[in-house]
């Protein structure tokens, strides 16, 4: 049985992939500083996030349909 990744709730997405990509594991537990779990994060859904647009960066791509008048 692999040994369970926790991660602090301010982790990194990329501290969350590599923990449960280092560990072999699709399931990480978010815990407090006491050690109670308070959420989790899955490997697809962190993978997920990492490769998604940035929503803010859609104000800086021009639309190739318009023109400048």
């Amino acid at each position: 049985m692999a040994t369970p990744v926790t991660l602090a709730p301010s982790a990194l997405l990329e501290e969350a992939a590599r923990a449960m990509t280092n560990a072999e594991v699709n399931r990480a537990n978010v815990v407090d500083p006491a050690g109670s779990i308070i959420g989790h994060v899955t490997l697809a859904k962190t993978v997920a996030e990492m490769i998604a647009p940035d929503p803010s960066e859609d104000d800086e791509v021009a639309d190739p349909g318009v023109t400048a008048a």
